[in-house]
């Protein structure tokens, strides 16, 4: 769905805006398979 578009994009890319860094890219650190964890977890604490 569009929020793992989302998701995938800013893990793999990280996000900035003019020039200022909010998330460091984590795509190539951390690999997919803890992305894919990482993004598990969040719904969890999503739900709360």
């Amino acid at each position: 769905d569009s929020g793992d578009e989302w998701f995938i994009q800013r893990y793999q890319h990280g996000s900035s805006h003019d020039g200022k860094v909010y998330m460091p890219p984590f795509g190539d650190v951390l690999g997919q398979k803890a992305g894919w964890a990482i993004r598990a977890w969040l719904e969890t604490k999503h739900q709360e």
